[in-house]
Parts: structure tokens; C-alpha cells; sequence
């Protein structure tokens, strides 16, 4: 629970990370004819997904936890403060913990750049808009999320943080490519439920 609770305070200060680097993450330029819900001028999603009844946990399958070398047991928890559904996915090897929320009481546009403490960018997330951001931290402990809109006022908010991996720490830019992979394979196995 204190991992969330520390995993709110990074969505709330930061919300997606701005590296120019981030594999599938292409910056939001483009409009998109013919698709329902405008998010900013040019920036729509495929369609709307709500995700209030949908369990966490069950959007990592076994392969998504093996490919995260996540050797630890999850279980659904409530936000210690918010209280809508997380889920924590630990690796103890790897020092590294993603974290899958699901906010389901603000917009996406709490994460936009300077309404987050940190860096901040729009990208896209198997063409649903999202943030990618980070606030600076000190090699061992950087995160970085990955906020998807996936309907007005719900976000499906995936997380990568070190957890004291002082030695042989990530790079900022390798954090948030991993947070934009789980975010890839949340959103895909959010889809694939129909």
C-alpha cells in the first residue's frame, strides 16, 4: 500500500514522461477523422472504454509479468487516498515495480504538461491519447507513467519506478520505455476483453 500511495504522489506531481526516445510513443500532430471524443484540437481517441469495473490485475497476463521479470504476488488494492483500484506488479531480481491504476475520477488533461511537477508530453498509446512523464529523481529511484485517456474523466495509468536499484540503475529514457510497454500491453489486453 505504500507503494501506491508513493506511486499517487507521482501521478498527481508528474504525470508522463518528456524524453525524445520512447519506442511506440508518437507526439499527438495529427487529427483523426471520424473518431468520437476530442480531447484537444487535432487529438481524439479510437473510442471509449470505461474502466470502472475493470479489475487490474487481470490486465497483466502471465506472459506481460514473466516479460517484467515479476517475481512477487500481486493482488488488487484499493488507492490509500483516492481509493480506486491498483494493482502492484514487483520484481524483487530486477528492483523494479510496475503499478497499473485505474483512475476513475479525473480527466486526462490533470496530466498535461504544466499541470504536473515534471515533465510532461502527449503521445499516442495504440492510437488512444496519453502522457508520458517523469519528475527528475536520482538514478535508482527514476519512474516514469504513462496516462491514458480511454474515456472523458477515466485514465488508465500504468507505472515503472526503480526501487533502490543503485546498482546497475535504469536511464531515464529505459524507465519510460518500459513504462510505455506496459502501458502497450495494458491498454492491448484492456482491448481484447471487447
Amino acid at each position: 500500500m505504500a507503494l501506491s500511495y508513493g506511486i499517487m504522489l507521482m501521478i498527481a506531481g508528474l504525470a508522463g514522461c518528456a524524453v525524445n526516445h520512447v519506442g511506440a510513443a508518437t507526439p499527438q500532430n495529427a487529427s483523426h477523422p471520424g473518431t468520437p471524443a476530442i480531447i484537444a484540437p487535432g487529438v481524439s481517441r479510437p473510442r471509449d472504454i470505461k474502466i470502472d469495473s475493470v479489475p487490474p490485475c487481470e490486465l497483466f497476463t502471465p506472459g506481460n509479468r514473466q516479460e517484467f521479470k515479476n517475481d512477487r504476488p500481486f493482488r488488487e488494492e484499493k488507492h490509500r487516498f483516492f481509493k480506486y483500484p491498483v494493482c502492484d506488479f514487483h520484481s524483487r531480481a530486477e528492483k523494479v515495480t510496475v503499478a497499473i491504476d485505474m483512475v476513475v475520477d479525473r480527466d486526462m488533461s490533470a496530466f498535461a504538461p504544466g499541470k504536473v511537477a515534471g515533465h510532461a508530453r502527449l503521445v499516442q498509446v495504440l492510437g488512444f491519447p496519453a502522457y508520458e512523464g517523469y519528475s527528475d529523481a536520482k538514478p535508482g529511484n527514476l519512474g516514469c507513467s504513462v496516462d491514458i485517456g480511454v474515456v472523458q474523466g477515466q485514465v488508465l495509468s500504468i507505472q515503472v519506478l526503480e526501487q533502490g536499484r543503485y546498482e546497475n540503475p535504469l536511464t531515464q529514457e529505459e524507465v519510460c520505455r518500459r513504462a510505455m510497454r506496459g502501458a502497450e500491453l495494458a491498454l492491448g489486453n484492456l482491448l481484447a476483453r471487447g
